[in-house]
């Protein structure tokens, strides 16, 4: 869908997404990069990879995996990628929680994934995370023991620790995703909503601002 004199146009599907499996559309910083889960098998869940296509001068591009280092036998799911191009995803590696990683983007290429501490992997379930671009809050859809879901933020510290996380006071129910500006929050709750994300900075405690 496009914006055309202020109104939304009728949906069309992407090419490059035709007869196939697509998850988790996840657009980089600068949206010139669309990051994707791609499947060739529509029922199988674990027959996918994480590719990434690209804008050109005549349209999109092909979905291209985007490296051996991320796409493994597990189950990956995309989550965000940062300015500097660092992709976070979660693997699956059939413990009890999925659990999230980085992978930077160095030289043209990504190096091989990190798994990130309690900070991101707590003892409930991140089931959907976004990461400022600059990466100074993240934003975390987490499910507790009893299955209940809330909204949680964190803030990069000095020493490049995350605060305590702080409640939200939103519901999500699913896929996180800011707006380039980083002015509003895309989630999905009984259809696609949006927040201003003024309630960010209103959250971060005194002591951090």
């Amino acid at each position: 869908m496009k914006i055309v004199d202020g109104q939304w146009t009728a949906p069309q599907i992407a090419p490059f997404t035709k007869d196939i499996r697509v998850e988790r559309p996840v657009f980089s910083p600068d949206g010139n990069k669309l990051y994707i889960e791609f499947g060739s098998d529509p029922h199988k869940e674990s027959d996918s990879d994480i590719c990434v296509v690209e804008r050109t001068d005549e349209g999109w591009s092909k979905p291209v995996p985007v490296s051996p280092l991320i796409n493994t036998p597990a189950i990956e799911r995309l989550h965000c990628v940062t300015a500097d191009g660092s992709l976070y995803f979660t693997r699956n590696l059939m413990t009890r929680n999925e659990e999230i990683f980085v992978s930077r983007f160095v030289n043209g290429e990504f190096t091989e994934p990190e798994k990130l501490g309690e900070d991101y992997n707590s003892e409930n379930y991140e089931v959907a995370m976004v990461i400022a671009p600059d990466e100074e809050f993240m934003l975390i859809w987490q499910a507790n023991p009893q299955r209940s879901s809330e909204l949680n933020i964190s803030y990069k510290k000095a020493d490049g620790s995350w605060s305590k996380r702080i409640k939200a006071p939103y519901y999500c129910g699913g896929f996180l995703a800011l707006s380039p500006d980083g002015k509003y929050l895309f989630f999905e709750n009984e259809g696609i909503c949006w927040v201003n994300t003024s309630f960010i900075d209103d959250l971060k405690p005194k002591n951090l601002k």
